[in-house]
């Protein structure tokens, strides 16, 4: 510390070394050190407080600098790190190919992380992902983690903690945006087949093979991916031609609730479907009414249903849909034979009316009604 004193006013210099190592001359003065005010003695304690707190504000200054040039592959890593005692369901690798394959391929992993977390950026980025086509569930799983990533960068003080709420909310699915405008249910675009479609599809597989009867529980029984994966044997009654939907299977293979509290409720099916049913439980060798329908000793991937559906589509020369398709292609079959919106409403255990009125108002037609027994297979 150097004390000078030029026109009756005190100054102080210093030298501050920085973490990285690099030294720079820090020069003090303010109009209240006056060699009236206060002697020499009484000013080196001045100085030396007010040293202290330009080194803090120094530190802070450097701090803030290093948070802002630091990479998103070094928060990445830091957050993974953090997070490795915390999670739950999902691996850290699984994190760590969510962050660096959609926020790294979308702004770059060298980027700084402050230049990245914008609330616009946040929305571009969710379009972004919206623009891959990828499934609802996947682009979930990918904001999920991202939110995720930005609480650990806001409570280490990186990102702004009011812009971090705005940036999250930012981050919802567009298509599951859509899916709530209407109960839940997807676009249908061109997302079904017809009858004849359904039939040159389940003509691919080998009769024993359980994906065939998957895809066609999925058909007949109109059910989502997980109600299908959660279906057993005790649901389907022979005697009233039922099935009770009661239940779903999530990704780590965990029973839940069905999506709605409307979705879990019993629909009249074709008997043809419980002649099959008898013929692939004996195929499967299954003991119990207990046992799950589908995959009961492994761990059939969401993944995995999507490729050999995408897979069968292709050699069947058929145009692709996702496993919700199969919904939209019964509620096209019973409109086209007959059945009315009312009907359509009560197999696919709509909430509301309304719900099949707009996803399928294109489709819906006044027919006489015709009895489930008379669906031909």
């Amino acid at each position: 510390m150097e004390i000078k004193v030029a026109n009756g006013r005190y100054s102080v210099r210093f030298y501050f070394k920085g973490r990285n190592g690099d030294r720079k001359r820090v020069q003090l003065s303010d109009r209240r050190w006056t060699t009236s005010s206060m002697k020499k003695k009484e000013f080196e304690l001045v100085a030396n407080q007010a040293i202290a707190d330009k080194i803090k504000e120094l530190e802070s200054e450097q701090d803030e600098n290093a948070r802002e040039k630091v990479s998103l592959a070094f928060y990445i890593e830091k957050f993974l790190g953090f997070d490795e005692t915390m999670s739950r369901g999902t691996t850290i690798e699984s994190k760590r190919t969510r962050l660096r394959n959609y926020l790294g391929s979308c702004f770059g992993l060298d980027r700084s992380v402050r230049e990245i977390f914008t609330t616009q950026n946040m929305m571009d980025f969710r379009m972004y992902v919206a623009s891959l086509n990828r499934s609802n569930e996947t682009s979930s799983h990918v904001f999920s983690t991202t939110k995720q990533f930005i609480d650990y960068l806001t409570a280490q003080k990186v990102i702004d903690g009011a812009e971090s709420v705005a940036m999250k909310a930012s981050l919802v699915s567009l298509r599951k945006r859509d899916e709530e405008a209407v109960g839940g249910e997807e676009d249908v675009g061109e997302n079904f087949w017809t009858k004849d479609e359904i039939d040159r599809f389940l003509a691919t597989f080998d009769k024993d093979d359980p994906y065939r009867f998957f895809f066609y529980i999925s058909f007949w029984c109109a059910t989502r991916i997980g109600e299908t994966l959660g279906l057993k044997f005790s649901d389907f009654d022979s005697e009233d031609n039922t099935v009770s939907i009661a239940r779903s299977r999530n990704t780590h293979a965990k029973i839940g609730a069905t999506k709605t509290s409307s979705s879990k409720a019993r629909i009249t099916i074709p008997k043809h479907v419980f002649q099959h049913l008898e013929e692939y439980r004996a195929i499967i060798k299954a003991t119990s009414d207990d046992d799950y329908l589908f995959f009961p000793t492994i761990h059939a991937s969401r993944t995995t249903i999507r490729r050999i559906l995408a897979e069968h589509a292709d050699k069947a020369e058929l145009h692709h849909i996702t496993p919700h398709g199969f919904r939209h292609s019964m509620a096209s079959y019973l409109l086209a034979n007959g059945f009315d919106y009312m009907d359509v409403c009560k197999y696919l255990r709509h909430a509301s009316p309304d719900i099949t009125l707009k996803v399928y108002s294109h489709w819906i037609r006044k027919k006489n009604a015709k009895g489930f027994d008379e669906l031909a297979e």
